[in-house]
This record gives C-alpha cells, structure tokens and sequence, in this order.
C-alpha cells in the first residue's frame, strides 16, 4: 500500500508505464507494510452474528435532506473504521459536479444507531464518508469548497456556492443541486459493532473501479473485441512483460497493449493525442470491419507476441526499459517504449536482422537514449501528445536503420504537427 500526496491518482491505461507518468505524478511519501494491517479476518466468530434480524431499508434521500440531517449532527462522522478527511479539492470539486449534471454515484450506507426516540435518530457512517464532508464543505458558511478541475462545467471554477448561486448564469446548477437524490441504505437492527465492521470491509472490498480497458470492452462489444480478449488471455509473452501473476490479467491490461499494438500498427496516422479515444475508435473500427481484416488482424496478433519475443532477446531483462540519461536502466514496463519496438520488430525481416545485430541494436539504443533529450522525454514526459508519439517512432526507426540494412517506414510529422504521416520506407 501507498500513501501519495495530494496530486496521486490512479494509473489507468493512458499511463506509459505500470506507475504514472513524471509531468503529473509526485513519488510517494513513504511505503507503507501491509503485514499487520486490518482484515476481515481480526473480526471475531462472525458466524455467531444474527445476520436474519438485520433490516435493510434503502431509500432516496435529496441533497437538501442530507445537508439538514448533517446540520442536526444526526450523521456520526468518526467511526473507528472510517478514514479522515481524504479527499482532494479536486475531486470533492468532480463530485458536486457530478450531482449537478445528474450522473450516478455510489450509494450511501448508514447504521441507525437504535435509539428510543425514533424522531431523533443517529446514523453511523459506514460507506460515503468522503461524499458527505464534500456536501458539508460546499456549503459552508465560514469555509466553503472553491470549486476547481471541473471539466463539464468550467465556468463554475474558482466559485464557491454562494458566489454561483448569485451568479445568473450559473444559478441553475446551485437550485439542480439541492434537489438531486443520493440512493442510500439503512442497516437497523444490527446486533453489534463487529458487524459493521464486516459490513465495511465486504463494501472496500467488492467496490473496485473498472480500469478503461474493461470499460471499452463494455462499451465496445464485437468480434474484434472479443477475439482481442481472448487472444491476449492465452498471451504468455504479454503476460511476462506484465508480469501478470494471475493469467489472463484481472484488470484486462495484457488487452490493452494489444489494442494498442493493434492501433499504432493499423491507424497511427488518425492519432490525434487523445490516446483513450484512439483505442476507442479502434475497436469500433475493427468490430465494423471484422469480416473482411479478420485474418490480418489475427497474423497482427502473432506478428505481436513474435514481436515481444525478438525485443527480449535482443534486450533481455531489459526489454521495454527506459535507458536514463544518467546511464541507468529503469526496472518498471514502459508502455511507450513497448510501441516503438513492436512497431517496428512485427516485421519478421526487420526483427530477424536486428536478432542478428542484437548488441549493436542494444548499444545504439543506449546511444540515442543518452545523447537525444527530446527522445528520453518522448518516453516519460508528456508521451501522449502528437509530437512526442511521433519522435519516439522517428528517432527509433533512424537509429535503427542506421545498424541494420533492411529499409524500414519510419513515420515522420506532417507541416502542421498536428498528425502523423505513415512512411513507405526510407
């Protein structure tokens, strides 16, 4: 477990590397042992609880409710089990705005403490914690939340609640806001706290996000997806490069590299450095044209591992490494440099000749990476934009050809720098 400071966040598949990357990403504070930590497993003999007397009565509360029962002190905030303040501004900021656009969010769980004055009801917070000191916060009258990040409605940036809701061309979302319902759940009748605490870590432990790779194969059904699901499954080559203990990859990340060999391979010129929309539009592509790229997209995937399979015999354990300006090896994946090898060792004679020069393609790698800044960068910085995309490729393929005697097709940028122009060999 990590604890990471205030600009952490998770990494996902626009990430070049397993961590995040270096122009949005600060290291961790410190590491955290995991052994000793809390577990379902401290909770004593839970299969004495009574679990057949519990009630569980959902509802719909509205933000104005809410913000009434939190005004009474009728919300229990601190329970031993829950975390402190966590969340950023940032993210309570996305959160509000979440509620104004109308967009589901997870329910809240509470526990009604069993009080004899049934008007007077206190609830325990087991799950939402986060989401109701973010409502508090917006609406406080002595330190209210300045909206900030909002991506959907920017023009509320910088506002706090009051200043929106006297601002006419904003208002609307303040009145939206006060009405909008949050589905909740009242656990009554709960025998005691070891209970709850069952109750919290079965929530912690079942609510885990999809990453975008198992999203866009919801979004995204066909034949291309399906059969990119189950080809990278038996994949061992991306496996080990993930390192994958669990085969095939439960966040469906062996998917997304495939995907993406897929992209570069087939459409790197309608890459416009929007990497997620790229893959997107992709897979509705090849879903579209199965029938007739069927076959080629299927000698692609074997063109894939193969590919892998050249990159670490020439480079071994430090295949798809990033070289360091400073003449050191980086021992995490990197994803960018994954796509400038296979773009160019999924040709079988490139890959064969560079195999056969395998330390003059090593030695000039580490040559370009420490003489080339911009190349380096192209790898850890900023990777996803047009031009960088492009110069790892170039850069790459120059060098490359520079050792080997087999032409290659080494991208180059268009005037305008805004695409990428597919070479037909150098």
């Amino acid at each position: 477990m990590w604890l990471h400071t205030p600009m952490s966040r998770q990494v996902d598949e626009d990430d070049e590397a397993i961590e995040p990357d270096a122009d949005d990403y600060e290291p961790p504070l410190f590491e955290l042992e995991t052994a000793g930590s809390e577990t379902e497993g401290d909770i004593e003999n839970p299969q004495d609880i009574h679990y057949n007397d519990v009630v569980l009565a959902p509802s719909d509360w509205t933000v104005e409710t809410i913000l009434s029962q939190l005004k009474s002190g009728s919300f229990e905030l601190d329970p031993d089990f829950q975390r402190r303040n966590a969340w950023t501004d940032i993210r309570k900021s996305k959160f509000i705005e979440s509620l104004m656009l109308g967009l589901p969010i997870p329910q809240i769980v509470f526990a009604e403490r069993d009080e004899d004055d049934e008007f007077n009801a206190r609830y325990v917070v087991i799950d939402g914690k986060q989401r109701l000191l973010t409502l508090d916060a917006f609406y406080s009258e002595s330190s209210p939340l300045r909206l900030q990040g909002l991506t959907v409605l920017p023009q509320l940036n910088g506002m706090t609640r009051s200043e929106a809701a006297d601002d006419p061309s904003v208002s609307r979302y303040i009145r939206r806001l006060a009405n909008r319902t949050i589905r909740t759940v009242v656990i009554r009748r709960w025998p005691d706290d070891s209970f709850l605490h069952l109750v919290f870590h079965r929530i912690n432990h079942q609510t885990l996000a999809l990453s975008a790779q198992e999203l866009r194969q919801a979004l995204q059904p066909g034949r291309f997806t399906k059969f990119a699901d189950i080809f990278a499954g038996s994949s061992s080559q991306l496996h080990d490069i993930l390192g994958a203990t669990q085969r095939p990859d439960f966040r469906m990340r062996d998917v997304e590299l495939l995907v993406r060999f897929m992209a570069y391979r087939f459409r790197l010129s309608h890459y416009k450095g929007n990497l997620k929309k790229f893959l997107d539009e992709t897979c509705k592509e090849f879903n579209s044209a199965w029938p007739s790229m069927e076959q080629e997209i299927t000698e692609s995937a074997i063109a894939c591992n193969a590919a892998i399979d050249s990159t670490r015999k020439i480079f071994g354990n430090r295949a798809f490494r990033r070289f360091t300006e400073n003449g050191t090896w980086e021992t995490r994946f990197n994803r960018a440099v994954f796509d400038a090898m296979l773009y160019y060792f999924a040709d079988p004679n490139v890959a064969t000749e560079a195999e056969s020069k395998s330390g003059d393609v090593l030695a000039a790698y580490e040559l370009l990476s420490a003489e080339d800044r911009r190349f380096t960068q192209s790898l850890a910085l900023s990777t996803k934009t047009v031009q960088a995309t492009e110069y790892r490729l170039e850069a790459w393929g120059r060098t490359l050809q520079s050792v080997l005697s087999v032409e290659l097709s080494i991208p180059t940028l268009s005037a305008n720098g805004r695409s990428i122009i597919v070479g037909e060999g150098d």
